[in-house]
């Protein structure tokens, strides 16, 4: 089944199973000064889930959104199907057992370590870069552009 938008899944969380993964400290570089709200290890996090869940070709709709809890960034995968999170969750050696739920059908958590972040790549694959320095380049131009602009002597 298809990616749906986190509002889908996450308007009725009884009825969606949640996979929390926790980015570990060393994650993608860990942390840099110049990005105080962790957004690129963040966004390097969705896009591994969701590269995972759809080779996985699962049954049942998923969505996967970020978060931070404190200090904390996490990566939120909720599941309609509690078969399809527990194909994922096996990649990374999620416990099976019961964790509180709250509001969720059920909720399994794991730190995104390198170990985990390698098993998950095997999967998902790497991440696709061949644009990003077009990109780059685009926004460089861009911001020669501007500082010619009349007006600038």
């Amino acid at each position: 089944m298809p990616k749906v938008q986190w509002p889908n899944l996450a308007c009725d969380p009884g009825k969606a199973h949640l996979l929390v993964a926790e980015l570990a400290p060393s994650f993608f570089g860990g942390r840099i000064a110049s990005d105080p709200f962790d957004s690129q290890r963040l966004r390097e996090g969705v896009n591994l889930m969701s590269r995972v869940c759809t080779k996985l070709k699962l049954r049942g709709s998923h969505s996967v959104t970020t978060s931070r809890a404190g200090n904390a960034s996490v990566v939120l995968c909720a599941f309609g199907d509690t078969q399809d999170r527990n194909r994922v969750a096996a990649l990374v050696e999620v416990a099976t057992d019961g964790q509180e739920t709250r509001e969720w059908a059920s909720r399994r958590v794991f730190t995104l370590t390198a170990k985990a972040h390698e098993r998950l790549v095997s999967v998902g694959g790497e991440t696709d870069n061949r644009y990003a320095g077009r990109r780059r380049r685009e926004r460089e131009r861009s911001a020669a552009e501007q500082s010619l602009r009349w007006g600038d002597i």
